[in-house]
């Protein structure tokens, strides 16, 4: 093997050990989740020993995410300095910029990181990742909930160790911890009926993935389905202010550049990314039919709609969890470390049964993480590195790696739906965030 592929042999197996391992601390959790009495203290240690984990392995030369830490610099460096905005035949023109929205936040990793420090902004992302922990403890305050005691820890507990959220966090950092961190607020915005800062985090949030732009859309239907004209109005005004002041200000900055490389981006919607395959949908551009590229996001919008005009109940955690999985599973450009969106989500839901909690905690990493990187890690070890990407599609040996990576994305996505969707009565089931005005309707009527 080359250098780089043993490196993600490496990687790769050094994952499934490390998931492997925390099954066997989780219950551990489950029995000392009642003595932990102080939430605040529990994220002050918990980002004190992240911290020094990050510093060692900084040390010692350890960050795979040091590509992506790059890259978001560089756009931060030319975002600032216009080279983005640089007419063709310049050497930026074929350059591939994330939606234009990001450009804020690029330029502050950039302006503040001027050593351009990969430890830096692995801190910066430690703290982001704090205030998610913060965000998920201020949820679980709000009396409606019923969230008490034990609950908060459980839930704490679940976003800390959840093995893919522990992995990426410590050792890759990427920038999407920051915009999750958003998406928290915004849900706890939501939740407290504050519409506008709602609309405004999760405008923002969808510059950077398409799931919050989900949310808004599916809220907004919710609220005209049960008639709930006020807070409709409300939130939709709400939606438009911030969506038009936001893209007044990127256009202010970029000109007629940001509308070009907002759609130029789509947010992957019909490209065919040869990095992500963990759904389907990804199987499809090997049937090289004209338009094919259009039918997951046709899928999405419809499958969607379906979900949110029949089987919605209320906007509770699981509608938020629910939301992203319909993109998990038919989106094209899809890979697993792109589940830590709903781990705080999934704590919150599951916070209030210890049961459901515990055997949740199991069937999510045995079922849809671990299994996927011990298959990983074999492929490679035996040489199949080169077919994991699919970059050619020929021979007995690619279409075997083929089927076996489809088969193993079944059981993974069933048994996550299974968790999800526990049923079991009592627990956070009965809670409903945005229905007492529909209730109200109901009994107008």
């Amino acid at each position: 093997m080359s250098d780089s592929d043993r490196n993600v042999v490496y990687i790769q197996f050094g994952s499934a050990v490390f998931y492997s391992f925390l099954i066997l601390l989780y219950p551990l959790f489950f029995q000392k989740a009642g003595s932990l009495r102080n939430p605040l203290q529990f994220l002050i240690g918990a980002f004190v020993v992240k911290m020094g984990v990050t510093i060692v392995l900084q040390l010692l030369g350890v960050f795979p995410g040091n590509a992506n830490f790059t890259t978001d610099y560089e756009y931060g460096r030319k975002y600032l300095y216009g080279q983005i905005l640089d007419t063709p035949g310049s050497e930026y023109q074929n350059d591939f910029y994330y939606p234009p929205g990001c450009s804020i936040f690029f330029v502050f990793l950039y302006l503040s990181n001027p050593a351009k420090s990969p430890l830096v902004f692995r801190v910066q992302m430690l703290f982001f990742d704090l205030g998610t922990s913060w965000l998920v403890w201020k949820i679980t305050r709000i009396k409606s909930l019923g969230i008490t005691g034990n609950s908060t820890m459980n839930a704490l507990l679940f976003y800390t160790f959840s093995a893919i959220q522990a992995f990426i966090v410590v050792l890759y950092q990427k920038f999407d911890i920051f915009v999750i961190f958003l998406s928290l607020a915004g849900i706890y915005y939501l939740l407290q009926k504050k519409w506008f800062h709602a609309a405004f985090f999760f405008v923002y949030c969808g510059f950077f993935k398409v799931y919050a732009f989900l949310w808004l859309a599916g809220i907004l239907v919710y609220l005209l389905k049960t008639r709930q004209w006020k807070p409709f109005k409300v939130f939709l005004i709400s939606t438009l202010i911030s969506g038009l002041v936001q893209v007044g200000i990127y256009s202010l900055i970029e000109g007629l550049v940001f509308f070009e490389n907002l759609l130029r981006f789509g947010w992957h919607f019909t490209v065919w990314e040869e990095a992500y395959n963990l759904n389907w949908s990804y199987y499809l551009k090997y049937l090289n039919i004209p338009l094919l590229n259009y039918l997951p996001p046709l899928l999405i919008i419809g499958v969607f709609l379906y979900y949110v005009l029949f089987h919605v109940k209320a906007i509770d955690f699981k509608y938020f969890i629910n939301s992203i999985l319909i993109l998990l599973l038919i989106y094209p450009s899809v890979n697993y470390h792109y589940i830590i969106w709903i781990i705080p989500l999934i704590g919150l839901n599951l916070s209030a049964d210890h049961e459901r909690y515990r055997k949740g905690l199991i069937a999510y990493d045995i079922v849809h993480v671990n299994v996927d990187q011990h298959v990983f890690a074999w492929l490679l070890i035996f040489g199949y590195n080169n077919f994991i990407n699919v970059q050619e599609y020929q021979g007995f040996g690619t279409q075997v790696v083929l089927v076996a990576r489809f088969l193993i994305i079944i059981p993974m996505l069933i048994g996550l739906f299974i968790l999800i969707n526990w049923k079991k009565k009592g627990g956070l089931g009965k809670v409903q965030f945005l229905d007492e005005q529909a209730k109200m309707a109901r009994d107008t009527i």
